[in-house]
């Protein structure tokens, strides 16, 4: 409708020059189809079939590349993939990434995790990582709240130094910033967590309490849940 009141008015001003109303709203619809579909080269071969003219074919491929890349820094989505991502598909990342974006951390998490407490000597320390299958645990303080995280990075610089045995608390080299995750959060969110900083586990807190410790999830965990997943998928929709 605009291109042919914007056709009409040129061909009124400049009547020798410019084309016919009915060419400049082919050009428009051509515009608009662009940007609604993000197809911008359907759009000039549909548009270009519909009019049989040449001497459109310039205007219209300018028109429908400005409209798609105007439309798409407005929104990222097509009309054929906005419904997709509302309910979280995303068809251009790939089936794993929207396989881990449909699960939760608590369907994936270990609700009763191996804690250290934070006034443990080095000494006892030692002693519980050498008979745990652990390498990372949560530090908590008396009354079970989060206070930092111990990785092997932490602590495998002093746990074979005698002389600090009673001098070093687990509090004492413990991480205190903690990257910490949700019950509700997605298993890709904290994948894409874990992978930043190449964490071994992430401790697992409550939204309205985030010092309050629910549990703990590692790596293994994510991709074990997410095997089930894609396993049991194909089966359910047979």
């Amino acid at each position: 409708m605009v291109g042919g009141v914007f056709g009409g008015a040129a061909h009124w001003l400049l009547p020798g020059v410019a084309a016919s109303p009915g060419a400049y709203s082919i050009v428009g619809m051509a515009g608009v189809l662009s940007g609604t579909i993000h197809g911008p080269l359907s759009a000039i071969l549909i548009l270009f079939e519909m009019a049989d003219n040449y001497r459109i074919i310039l205007p219209l491929m300018i028109a429908c590349i400005i409209s798609f890349v105007a439309s798409g820094q407005i929104h990222r989505e097509s009309i054929f993939t906005l419904k997709l991502a509302r309910k979280g598909i995303n068809i251009k990342a790939g089936k794993e990434i929207n396989v881990l974006r449909s699960l939760l951390v608590k369907e994936a998490m270990n609700h009763a995790p191996e804690t250290i407490y934070e006034g443990l000597s080095l000494k006892q320390l030692t002693r519980h990582i050498s008979e745990s299958k652990y390498h990372s645990f949560p530090v908590v303080d008396s009354f079970g709240n989060l206070t930092g995280i111990l990785s092997y990075f932490d602590y495998h610089e002093v746990i074979h130094d005698q002389q600090l045995d009673h001098l070093i608390v687990a509090k004492d080299i413990a991480t205190r910033e903690v990257i910490t995750v949700y019950p509700d959060d997605s298993l890709y969110t904290t994948f894409e967590r874990i992978a930043a900083k190449d964490f071994a586990a992430l401790p697992v807190v409550s939204r309205e309490n985030p010092n309050r410790l629910l549990g703990i999830i590692t790596r293994r965990d994510i991709i074990g849940v997410y095997n089930n997943a894609v396993i049991k998928r194909p089966l359910l929709h047979k």
